[in-house]
């Protein structure tokens, strides 16, 4: 990838289009001072997005813009267009070529395009991210950075390595990352807060919750109780409705038999009252008369009645229609009124409807008048920006062919210029060339002598150093050793001597007895520690000593005997089995006399131990004899030494009595207590050769450290040598070298260069006419440019009015609109109101005329009934004498039949009787009836209660058990009201809001765990990236600084730099020190170097990250300005060097750097203050040239 081209336009002083076309190689700006070259470095920073206008050389980021001059406008916008070939596919986009470019606005706006797509800033830096392009890199040197790169701070130059590495990107999003954290737990905390809100909301309404469950539980439970009561009742109830049901039967045939008799005494009384009737027919007749006197008068009643009622009903029903007649006056005035009033509001409407009407046909015709006058200066002003854009056109290309016409006439001034300076120094160079190419192949013959010397001895140092290097990691592997061994023994050791401290506190007595044995004045010594049996001995007499293994040895019986009292004195649990050492008659040696009988031989004679302990010793093992085998145990028993044991090494056991032991008893270790304390003394032995041993190989792992040293600083010293001599030889060999080529060149260029400035000037001559006729059509054509552009301003000027006019026309057409659409809405709405008054007073109309007519009818009719009730009154009246004669002659007919009358009395009182009997029953079963009618309300009652209060079917109802005891589950029902009534107002909802509420709190804290985790992932992963960092710093770190080394003794012949880290413990947040010391030198610091040492040393250090991270192209903007003609031949030589890997545009002002350059760039400000760009390709101008 390399930079491919670079358009600016209206980019400070570049007002006019420029565009520089590149190719890989090395690319010259050159220019007088103050011409603008520096400006097309800032060009590429910017468009690289470079956001501080201080590195651009400003003040504001505005100042990019073409701001004037004297002779021209200042421009609107800058742009500038950088073009990259992406053919090797090194940026992340599917583009052979990628076009970045960047639009500044003089009102602050700005833009990015990728390949004419709008884009945004990071876009274009996360495309140019691993490119190493973009800012706050170094690829772009621009004046005065040099010096800045030394001086700056050891933590800035770390940056540069950090670039190199490709850890920086990383380091500035996990800076944002952290940010992001940073404020993501701001938020986490106030969700704390929010869960920490909603857990102490949940305490109350968990009571809640519980409250309501409780209630709910009790409620149930009362339920059931209900139930059940309920059902008793509905049982109790049917029961009762049954013994009435039998008690009704019981009285209807009782009724009957009531019935029967009274049917008797009427029967009877009815004989009587014929035979009366017989006797005394006028009595009869009289009779007669008088029962129909009596109902003529009872009907007379009943109608006197009905007609009464009739005119009170009469009179009710014409005072409600009054009523009803006064209510719809009121009604009709309120309906009139509200008519009247809504017809005033409707032609109110009607009128502003018409002037809402009006003013939108008036604003129309107005919005049509403005958009023709608008739509005419618009295309006024279209004509004149089509017109302007034409001239435009015209402009640019007369100014192209201007300038191809001022690049071939500049090219021909330069080249004839090139060709007289050539003419006048080629004798000159070719005398110092031929000398200078001898004394250099001497120098160089002579340099190459005494570098092959170097490079022997450098190599004989090498070797020893490698053999040193061999030697010290051979003694340091036998330090490890030494150390991993001795180590091991003390391990071993400890781990014995904790297994005998844990064996010899067994027992409290003893464990006892040993720590207060200086106290008791005695000394005491485990038999263990006493004796020492051989290798394959020690399990066998450990099975011999038996409980005697921890006996103690004490010096004499007296001291035994103070150390038994102090025992039995203290408690203590556990036994102490004490051994004196002397006091008591040394006997003769059992075993030691079955030895010499030839039995076998004494096992303490096979023992080692004090001969203090002999006394002791015999006493516990004097009696064991070995034999080599269990044949030879059982002769030697068989002889009849009988006071002895004899045993082989293999454990089989001859008692004295006879009893044989053969094998070790089930769970006796091999590793016994006395094998355990050879091994102990075997390994403390083994430490003590061991720590001599580890000293030993200490001091030769010094020895070897030091011979390494000193080998290392004699190949050093050797290495700086042959680098420096190296250097010197390369450096005399390129000098010979270009001192030919140079020669050679010269006579070359001698030979054609007459021709060449005849075909300059040709060209010049050519060129001058053809400049200065587009010169003045330029001119012509700005004229007409800012003619047509005030032309076009004018007409923007009077479009502008016009929109505003339009604007507040729209507007007000819509507020018109909105206002006629409103009142038409209106007018409708008042319309039905009207309508439904109207209707209103047509039902009142309607209900008035129907009550007038009832009340006519009703008026009529009380006419009516007042004659009838008179009428009715006297027949009444007359009817009442008619029945009071009668009645008076009945009776007096009645006396004539006194006896008869008397026995049909006696028939009647028993008829009578009759009757009040069956009255009696009757009342008695009509009292049973409403019994059972009230028990059956009571019934529907209960399964009204069941079926809809409790909310069961009585089927399933029914079958609920009966109640065992009904009290108890009345008081239970009661208790449970009372307990239901005591728990308060009850919230029936906060058990599904507690179940929310706290799903809720559920969801927060299992989101704050997840976010916790995350985040405690994210660090681990942070820690893991910041440790890969490291790596990549340290390995980068070292690779710079190699490559610092070679490229500054390459650039310094003779001297020596490198790199250093100002905390080596700290690698994340270190600082990088700079030293170099230029050969002869030692400079302690930096500052006290020369401006050309400075630019080259910081040159160096720059290569040597190039080299780490290659980056498609470089710019140094007179980077070499402060060297001399020796340092800048070094510097060109290695920049020759890179030319085929690296693209490299450089301004500069050395003429050396323009004759290594494959593209020259000539820059030029006019008097306008206006930059121009010229090109040439050098081997094209020379092959034009010749």
């Amino acid at each position: 990838m390399y930079l491919k081209s670079l358009v600016l336009k209206g980019f400070k002083s570049f007002a006019d289009r420029s565009a520089l076309s590149l190719e890989p190689g090395i690319t010259a700006v050159v220019g007088p001072n103050g011409s603008g070259k520096s400006n097309i470095s800032d060009a590429v920073l910017w468009v690289l997005g470079e956001r501080n206008a201080k590195h651009l050389r400003g003040q504001a980021m505005e100042d990019v813009i073409f701001a004037g001059s004297s002779a021209r406008k200042s421009v609107g916008v800058a742009e500038v267009d950088l073009v990259l070939d992406n053919s090797d596919g090194t940026l992340p986009v599917e583009y052979s070529e990628v076009a970045i470019t960047r639009r500044m606005y003089r009102s602050g706006e700005s833009e990015y395009l990728i390949n004419g797509t709008l884009a945004r800033r990071m876009d274009v830096l996360d495309i140019l991210h691993d490119s190493g392009l973009g800012t706050g890199t170094h690829s772009i040197i621009s004046q005065g950075s040099l010096d800045s790169i030394l001086q700056s701070r050891p933590e800035d130059r770390r940056a540069l390595i950090e670039e190199a590495a490709g850890v920086l990107k990383h380091k500035q999003r996990k800076a944002k990352s952290e940010r992001k954290l940073a404020a993501m737990d701001a938020h986490l905390a106030r969700v704390r807060d929010v869960a920490a809100e909603v857990e102490r909301q949940l305490g109350p309404l968990e009571r809640k919750a519980k409250r309501a469950r409780a209630y709910q539980e009790l409620a149930a439970e009362l339920a059931e109780m209900s139930l059940a009561l309920a059902v008793d009742d509905l049982r109790t109830l049917r029961g009762r409705w049954d013994e009435a049901s039998a008690r009704e039967q019981a009285l209807a045939a009782e009724l009957e038999e009531r019935r029967a008799a009274i049917a008797k005494a009427e029967e009877l009384s009815e004989e009587l009252q014929e035979r009366i009737r017989r006797e005394s027919a006028d009595a009869g007749e009289l009779s007669r008369r008088h029962r129909r006197a009596s109902s003529a008068v009872e009907r007379f009643d009943g109608a006197t009645l009905l007609l009464h009622e009739k005119r009170r009903a009469a009179q009710g029903y014409e005072a409600e229609l009054r009523v009803t007649l006064e209510a719809n006056k009121a009604k009709r005035a309120q309906a009139e009124t509200d008519r009247a009033q809504a017809e005033g509001q409707l032609a109110e409407v009607r009128r502003e409807r018409a002037r809402a009407d009006a003013d939108v046909e008036r604003l129309a015709s107005e919005q049509a008048l403005n958009a023709e006058r608008r739509r005419g200066l618009e295309r006024e002003a279209d004509e004149l920006e089509r017109a302007k854009r034409d001239a435009e056109r015209e402009r640019e290309r007369v100014r192209r062919e201007l300038a191809e016409t001022q690049e071939a006439l500049a090219s021909g001034l330069a080249h004839v210029k090139l060709i007289e300076g050539h003419g006048k120094e080629l004798e000159l160079q070719l005398e110092r060339a031929q000398a200078e190419a001898v004394a250099l192949a001497e120098a160089a013959a002579s340099a190459g002598q005494e570098l092959e010397r170097l490079a022997e001895d450098e190599g004989a140092a090498r070797t020893r150093v490698g053999e040193a290097h061999a030697a010290r990691e051979a003694a340091r592997g036998a330090l490890d050793e030494a150390r991993d061994a001795a180590s091991l023994l003390a391990s071993e050791i400890k781990a014995l001597e904790e297994v005998e401290r844990a064996s010899a506190a067994a027992g409290p007595a003893r464990a006892w007895a040993l720590d207060n044995a200086a106290d008791l004045g005695a000394r005491l010594d485990p038999v263990a520690h006493a004796v020492r049996a051989s290798e394959g001995f020690e399990a066998l007499v450990e099975r011999l000593l038996g409980a005697d293994v921890a006996a103690l040895l004490v010096d004499d019986a007296s001291r035994a005997s103070a150390v038994a009292l102090a025992l039995a004195s203290r408690d203590e649990q556990g036994e102490v089995v004490l051994v004196p050492r002397s006091g008591e008659p040394r006997r003769a040696c059992p075993a030691r006399a079955a030895a010499a009988a030839g039995l076998g031989r004494a096992l303490v004679d096979d023992l080692a131990y004090a001969q203090a302990d002999a006394s002791a010793v015999e006493a516990l093992l004097g009696d064991v004899v070995v034999c080599d085998d269990v044949d030879a145990a059982f002769a030697a028993h068989a002889r009849g030494a009988h006071d002895v044991r004899f045993v082989t090494r293999g454990g089989c056991v001859v008692w004295p009595n006879g009893k044989v032991s053969v094998g070790l008893a089930e769970g006796v270790s091999e590793e016994g207590v006395l094998a355990r304390a050879r091994r102990l003394e075997e390994l403390r032995a083994q430490l003590g050769a061991a720590e001599s041993e580890r000293e030993a190989a200490q001091e030769r792992a010094a020895q070897a450290e030091e011979a390494l040293r000193e080998a290392q600083a004699a190949s050093l010293r050797l290495s700086q040598e042959l680098a420096e001599r190296r250097g010197k030889t390369d450096a005399a060999r390129a000098d010979a070298r270009r001192a030919e080529e140079k020669l050679a060149s010269v006579r070359r260029e001698f030979e054609d260069v007459e021709r060449q400035r005849a075909q300059a000037e040709r060209t010049v001559a050519e060129a001058r006419p053809s400049a200065e006729a587009l010169e003045a059509r330029l001119g012509e054509l700005a004229r007409a440019l800012e003619e047509g552009a005030a032309r076009f301003d004018e007409a923007q000027e009077a479009v502008v009015p016009l929109r505003k006019e339009a604007a507040r026309v729209r507007d007000a057409l819509a507020e018109a609109k909105l206002k006629a659409a409103t009142l038409a809405e209106r007018e409708t709405y008042t319309a039905r109101v009207v309508e439904a008054r109207a209707r209103d007073l047509e039902a009142v109309a309607r209900s008035d005329a129907e009550a007038r007519e009832a009340l006519a009818r009703k008026v009529a009719a009380q006419a009516r009934v007042v004659p009838l009730l008179a009428l009715f009154e006297e027949l009444e009246a007359s009817a009442r004498r008619w029945t009071r004669e009668l009645e008076d002659a009945a009776n007096a007919a009645q006396d004539s039949s006194a006896g008869l009358h008397a026995q049909a009395n006696d028939a009647r009182a028993a008829a009578r009787a009759a009757h009040g009997a069956f009255d009696d029953a009757n009342a008695r079963l009509s009292s049973a009836r409403v019994e059972k009618g009230r028990l059956e309300v009571q019934v529907d009652a209960a399964v009204n209660a069941i079926v809809c209060d409790c909310g069961v079917p009585l089927d399933r109802a029914l079958e609920v058990p009966e109640l065992e005891d009904r009290g108890a589950a009345e008081d239970a029902a009661f208790k449970l009201r009372r307990r239901i009534a005591n728990m308060g107002t009850i919230n029936p909802d906060a058990a599904e809001e507690y179940e929310g509420l706290k799903a809720r709190y559920d969801y927060l804290a299992a989101q704050l765990a997840d976010l916790d985790g995350a985040r405690r992932a994210l660090a681990k992963i942070v820690r893991v990236i910041d440790a890969r960092m490291k790596d990549d710093f340290v390995r980068t770190y070292e690779a710079v600084d190699a490559n610092f080394r070679e490229i500054f003794a390459v650039l310094f012949p003779g001297g020596s730099a490198s790199l250093s880290l100002v905390d080596p413990d700290d690698l994340e947040n270190t600082g990088v020190e700079v030293t170099a010391q230029p050969r002869g030198k030692r400079i302690a610091k930096m500052t006290l170097m020369s401006g050309g040492e400075k630019s080259l040393t910081a040159l160096a250090l720059l290569f040597a990250v190039y080299r780490i991270r290659a980056t498609p192209f470089y710019i140094l903007d007179e980077v070499e300005a402060a060297l001399d003609d020796s340092n800048l031949r070094r510097l060109t030589a290695y920049l020759d060097s890179l030319r085929d890997s690296t693209q490299l545009i450089m301004i500069t002002h050395q003429r050396r750097t323009m004759e290594m350059a494959d593209v020259l760039f000539g820059v030029s400000m006019q008097s306008d203050g206006v930059t121009k760009v010229v090109s040439q390709k050098l081997e094209n101008a020379l092959r034009h040239a010749e």
